[in-house]
């Protein structure tokens, strides 16, 4: 029998690595049966870094790191949004281009890098949408 697998994505950065190895940590802790493709792109993060985030994989969850230029959002940042208080990363607007970065994946589930899971998601994973 074939186990689920579900694909996850995280977004970060230099200044987010260590949050979103926590979030990966979270979510591998509750994971119950099934299995996760994670994928995690990333902007500016140097190869120690990625070296510790490709650590947190385990039997049934692969995790791979995907670079990503920012200057796809150049012009769409904090100093665009200055005028509505918002404080925004070009890295942060990743998640809006994750159709396009994960093009070969029916379905995926973006969790922020400050999220913590506390239970299994597997139910979240099988909502249709």
């Amino acid at each position: 029998m074939n186990k689920e697998r579900f694909a996850i994505a995280y977004i970060a950065d230099a200044g987010f690595v260590m949050p979103t190895c926590v979030s990966i940590t979270s979510l591998l802790e509750n994971q119950g049966e099934e299995e996760y493709d994670i994928y995690v792109l990333v902007n500016g993060v140097t190869e120690d870094e990625k070296r510790i985030i490709l650590g947190l994989e385990r039997i049934g969850a692969k995790i791979n790191i995907i670079d990503i230029t920012s200057e796809n959002y150049a012009g769409l940042d904090e100093n665009t949004c200055i005028g509505w208080n918002l404080h925004i990363t070009r890295t942060a607007l990743f998640k809006f281009g994750l159709a396009e970065y994960l093009h070969w994946e029916d379905k995926i589930l973006y969790i922020d890098g400050d999220t913590i899971i506390v239970n299994n998601i597997s139910d979240l994973c099988r909502t249709e949408l």
